[in-house]
């Protein structure tokens, strides 16, 4: 093959499209045809001065495509960035002839195994944006200088794909910017109006049964219409806790204070809050003398936060059998989960469950926030959050956090802690 039917190749695998397979020909082409060790393609990014090499093939290595080396400064490169800029090819043959005094280049290319290397400028609207470089890691070219004068043909043959290829590029990277956006604003809508429901819920039930309240004379009616305004004070104050907290995570605001503190009080105290709660065919347990007593150094309002979360769903949907609260070690972590007999859910939505404003149940109560925060608090707190569920078979939302253990004396003496199993059982 001669440098005429080299580019002819190049010429028809690249404008035949800007795809990684065609790429990766042309590139393979040139290294047999040149014979030499590696291939890249660089960009200049003029506000960060600062080289990026975006695409590369090496002779001993299979894989080609997207490079993850490091980004180069002008600086390291002065003198191939000042001819480059100029628009001029660089033809190295050995390091010698390098100019004197441009020790940042000699280096460059030492550290990289380079012993000769040719350089030619990649335009984009008659500016230099980059260049194609390929270098041999012997004391020699395996072509003539002659032949390597046709190279700036091929560059410009790579310029109108790369050129391409970065519209293309660009053009999907706006159009999800804009779908994007439209989701935003979706969502954004979709959130006023959930809320705006939400909010007058529980005030229009505060407003109302607190008249009733003032002109009941009965002591047990009171009592009653009182139990239920104090539930939609606890819905309305919910609400407004969510929406601060997702305010403060959108921010990166949201606080966390670490402190060493005892999975089985956090749970005890979190059985305490929710045993009551339940429907009356619902059984809430936590078999305490199942579970050891665990030291964790993490916030325990936020570890708290994220159970209660999980109880009060399955609450909200388990109208019978029971509510399960557990946790066990799994390597290195400890895994919580909270079970449930309730509705479940299929397996198409487990994808969207912990994402904001997410509600499979239009006519349930909430803003669909609970579990969006859950996943960013676990997160935070280096855990992982998941579910396991069937449409009417249940589900269990579990997360787990970075252990440390540690035996400690029994929070209660042995009459209370009997107490307190044969609520839990």
């Amino acid at each position: 093959m001669d440098i005429k039917q080299l580019f002819a190749e190049i010429n028809l695998l690249l404008l035949q499209s800007d795809k990684k397979e065609n790429m990766d020909k042309a590139m393979q082409i040139m290294l047999d045809y040149f014979d030499l060790d590696w291939i890249y393609v660089a960009f200049f990014d003029e506000e960060n001065a600062l080289v990026h090499c975006v695409y590369e093939m090496m002779r001993e290595k299979e894989d080609a495509g997207l490079t993850s080396r490091p980004s180069l400064s002008f600086e390291n490169m002065s003198w191939t960035m000042k001819n480059i800029s100029a628009g001029n090819d660089l033809l190295v043959k050995n390091l010698e002839d390098i100019p004197t005094g441009e020790e940042s280049d000699l280096h460059l290319m030492r550290s990289n195994g380079m012993k000769s290397f040719i350089a030619t400028p990649l335009f984009f609207n008659d500016e230099v944006k980059g260049f194609i470089g390929l270098s041999s890691r012997r004391n020699r070219l395996g072509r003539t200088q002659e032949e390597f004068k046709d190279l700036p043909r091929i560059a410009h043959i790579f310029s109108i794909v790369l050129e391409r290829y970065q519209q293309r590029i660009s053009l999907e990277r706006k159009e999800k910017e804009l779908m994007d956006a439209q989701e935003a604003n979706r969502l954004k809508s979709a959130f006023i109006s959930n809320i705006s429901h939400e909010i007058r819920t529980p005030l229009n039930a505060i407003v109302g049964f607190s008249s009733i309240i003032a002109e009941t004379e009965n002591l047990e009616e009171r009592l009653y219409y009182q139990g239920i305004v104090d539930k939609n004070n606890d819905m309305l104050l919910q609400i407004i806790a969510d929406m601060m907290d997702l305010s403060k995570m959108e921010s990166g605001e949201l606080d966390y204070e670490y402190t060493e503190v005892n999975l089985k009080q956090i749970c005890l105290d979190i059985f305490r809050q929710f045993a009551n709660q339940t429907a009356p065919d619902v059984s809430f347990l936590f078999h305490m003398e199942q579970h050891p007593d665990l030291i964790l150094l993490t916030d325990e309002n936020r570890v708290k936060q994220v159970i209660a979360h999980f109880v009060k769903n399955a609450c909200k949907f388990t109208s019978a059998g029971s509510i399960v609260l557990s946790y066990r070690i799994v390597d290195n972590k400890v895994r919580v989960s909270v079970s449930d007999t309730g509705i479940g859910i299929a397996p198409e939505h487990h994808k969207d469950i912990f994402k904001h404003f997410k509600k499979l149940d239009s006519f349930s109560q909430g803003i669909g926030l609970g579990l969006s925060i859950s996943k960013s608090i676990v997160e935070s707190l280096d855990g992982e959050i998941g579910l396991n569920s069937l449409s009417g078979k249940g589900s269990t939302f579990w997360f787990t956090l970075p252990l440390k253990e540690k035996v400690i004396t029994p929070l209660y003496p042995p009459q209370e802690e009997k107490r307190v199993i044969s609520k839990c059982s």
